[in-house]
């Protein structure tokens, strides 16, 4: 029978031949070698001898072999493996194409016929996906008879060769994907999703220890009954109970429970020596019948899955094991030993991820630990300061006040008594505000300033500050772009940076100030881990003193730290300078050596906006009231009474209230117009900015100012007022309590 390839022999091109595990069909019989020798094959007796050596030897090699006519496509020969594929011998006048409309795996026939004569190498490699099986293929022309040649064909199963190819190409990838800088959980559901799509699995697991089960950590494809049966590993007896051995130690169920123990036996068919369980075929291991109690019996899930192969490979941390690998493929044959010990390397690199996240999220804990420890030796610091110092202004107070009670008749006495106490009050507040400017809690209301024309107008306090023997220079910076701040907040950055450099200059010296324009790219912020691009007006106070080492500079910006002596200064200065750069998200950078002086170099960012002037003339006498009429809360008692005799003697109407509540009352009973509000911020019942939305549905054109110590964010957003907000910061004198509410009604 003679064929010749058609257009339907291409369609066949990327089909092989599989590995087939049927008993061998039998040798060619002694009719069918007759029926060749009649075909033409050498009649005397050495060519015959020759011709059954050769076809003996074919005949029991493990490829499969394919010899074909190289002009008419005759089958001349098949040798047993290949028949046994087949199911019969096809030798005897067929040819390939009595094999194209059938699904064999014998089809690799066609395809290396096709390849051949079309010009293609004579040694390929073909997989077939509906086998999952990889073949390489050789093909040559051969003297087969006296003047007749035969294309002979050999395939060669490589797909062990291939799967340890692809197993080396998967290990590279995990490797790649456990040293990313990410969350151990997603890690590893990277390395679930690429083993997946390396090795075909339905499924994949990883369990890892925790107490002493082992659940599974990370899945990707396991159902979900699957999921809620297999979860837990530990055996249960019919009340619950946790099972034991005769050791004491907990039963583990399922093969699973073995792996993770360590109780396997290498010299079991389905363990490896590395501590893995794997089989090609759960149909023996697992057959149970589904009803069985998993409480009784060995558990078998994977059989009523479908999986066929399933590999358990134990997952090992410092010589213990801390999980496991599973795999489970539907199809047979999946694994070999080779693949077995490759997996064994996969899993051991997942072991190494898994101590390094123990070993990171120890390191963070201790970390936490000692940030905590820090920020209450910190907070203790800080509490022992601030008690430190209120005390001592407290028994000022105390003591003056109590002078001035004894010696009422002595005018100049209580008067002096008065002074002193005003004083004491105005150094707590002082050190109050430090201490919110330190915690950037403190209330703002910026603007944007020209940095040049605010130093301009303090430059003459500073000198008067630092004394005459010590030169003071200032270098303006031209052009100079707006900040966008408080401009009280530059009064407290110059004069704490200002005294510090005073202190640090032993007798006589020199102080510079300047300011400058600068930007800063993306190379500079990764060696300055504060600083963000973009560009900056920089303020700069440099001073030719001392100096300080690098131990004393990683300490400058503690609150309370000091190397000034006693009595010389709260320790607050730089801390406070710190506070007010953050709160306005710029940064600070000191360079500074002993025997040669410091510099403090400050960055704020530049704002659009146009500056406005911050010379504002101040009123020589209190403004007085022009027959208004406010409401006052306070919850505080004792700062009701005084600020209710402060407004009165400027002439308001004062109608007093304790809560907000009665505030609210009040108003609505009151017959006359309210012109402001004067309230707190925090109170119970409500807050201010409530109680004056609660009053303006009375008096919808009553005017608002607010009082606090602390605002706690209800009208400012971190420390930051909002727009229009009038606000006066307790405590309070009553100049600056006439003219705020002035500057309020007027408004």
């Amino acid at each position: 029978m003679t064929c010749v390839p058609d257009e339907e022999a291409g369609k066949q091109r990327q089909r092989s031949v599989p590995c087939a595990d049927e008993e061998a069909a039998e040798p060619p019989s002694a009719a069918s070698m007759g029926s060749r020798r009649a075909q033409g094959e050498p009649i005397g007796s050495e060519g015959l001898l020759r011709r059954e050596s050769m076809l003996a030897l074919l005949d029991g090699m493990e490829d499969f072999i394919y010899v074909s006519d190289p002009t008419t496509y005759e089958v001349l020969f098949v040798n047993r493996r290949l028949r046994a594929a087949l199911g019969r011998d096809p030798v005897g006048g067929q040819c390939y194409k009595e094999f194209q409309n059938l699904d064999s795996p014998c089809d690799f026939c066609t395809n290396s016929i096709i390849l051949a004569n079309e010009g293609k190498p004579h040694c390929w490699d073909y997989y077939n996906p509906k086998l999952d099986r990889h073949f390489q293929i050789t093909d040559r022309i051969i003297p087969w008879t006296e003047g007749r040649e035969a294309r002979f064909e050999i395939a060669h199963d490589i797909t062990r060769r291939k799967q340890v190819e692809r197993y080396h190409i998967l290990t590279a990838e995990i490797l790649e994907r456990l040293n990313r800088p990410v969350a151990l959980t997603d890690s590893l559901r990277a390395v679930l999703a690429a083993i997946r799509a390396s090795t075909g699995c339905a499924a994949a697991g990883i369990r890892l220890a925790s107490g002493e089960d082992f659940p599974y950590f990370v899945q990707d494809g396991f159902p979900e009954e699957f999921l809620q049966e297999e979860n837990t590993l530990i055996v249960r007896d019919p009340q619950g109970g946790i099972c034991r051995g005769p050791d004491g130690e907990i039963v583990l169920a399922c093969t699973c429970g073995l792996v993770v123990s360590g109780k396997t036996d290498p010299s079991h068919a389905l363990f490896s020596p590395g501590g893995s369980a794997w089989t090609n075929d759960s149909l023996p291991i697992l057959d149970l019948p589904p009803e069985a109690d998993a409480r009784l019996h060995p558990r078998n899930r994977c059989l009523h899955e479908g999986y066929a192969s399933i590999a358990l490979i134990p997952i090992r941390a410092r010589r213990q094991i801390a999980g496991l690998l599973h795999l489970a493929h539907r199809n047979r044959n999946q694994f070999s030993a080779e693949t077995i010990r490759l997996l064994e390397g996969i899993s051991a690199h997942i072991g190494e991820a898994w101590i390094r996240a123990q070993l990171e999220e120890e390191s963070e804990k201790l970390q936490a630990r000692l940030f905590q420890a820090q920020k209450m030796e910190s907070v203790g610091r800080l509490a022992g300061g601030v008690a430190h110092d209120f005390n001592n202004m407290l028994m000022v107070i105390s003591g003056e006040a109590e002078m001035a009670r004894e010696e009422t008749g002595n005018k100049e006495l209580v008067e002096n008594s008065l002074c002193e106490i005003q004083k004491a009050v105005k150094r707590s507040a002082d050190l109050t505000r430090q201490l919110l400017a330190f915690a950037r809690r403190q209330t703002v209301a910026p603007k944007a300033l020209d940095l040049n024309e605010t130093i301009n107008g303090m430059l003459k306090m500073l000198r008067r500050l630092i004394g005459e023997d010590i030169d003071m220079v200032w270098q303006p910076g031209r052009n100079l772009a707006p900040v966008f701040m408080d401009p009280s907040q530059v009064d407290q950055i110059l004069v704490n940076l200002c005294v510090n450099a005073r202190d640090a200059i032993a007798e006589t010296g020199k102080i510079t100030v300047e300011t400058d324009n600068v930007s800063f790219d993306e190379a500079y912020c990764v060696r300055h881990a504060e600083a963000m691009p973009g560009n900056y007006v920089m303020l700069a106070v440099s001073d030719n003193g001392r100096g300080m080492d690098a131990e004393t500079l990683g300490q400058i910006f503690e609150p309370f730290f000091s190397t000034k002596g006693a009595n010389r200064g709260t320790g607050l200065g730089l801390a406070t300078v710190y506070g007010v750069v953050k709160q306005n998200q710029g940064f600070i950078n000191v360079y500074s050596e002993p025997g040669h002086g410091t510099t403090f170099k400050i960055y704020l960012p530049q704002h659009a906006d146009k500056a406005v002037r911050t010379t504002e003339q101040k009123p020589a006498a209190k403004p007085q009231a022009n027959r208004e009429t406010v409401l006052l809360v306070e919850d505080e008692l004792a700062i009701l009474r005084t600020t209710t005799l402060l407004l009165k003697r400027l002439g308001y109407t004062v109608i007093p209230a304790s809560t907000p509540g009665e505030a609210i009352r009040l108003a609505r009973e009151y017959e006359g117009r309210i012109d402001l509000l004067v309230t707190d911020v925090i109170m119970p019942e409500m807050n201010g900015r409530d109680l004056a939305r609660n009053l303006m549905s009375i008096f919808p054109d009553i005017k608002r100012m607010f009082m606090s110590g602390y605002t706690a964010n209800v009208i400012a957003h971190h420390g930051v007022l909002d727009a229009g907000v009038q606000f006066i910061q307790k405590p309070f004198s009553g100049n600056a309590l006439a003219a705020k509410i002035r500057e309020t009604l007027d408004r």
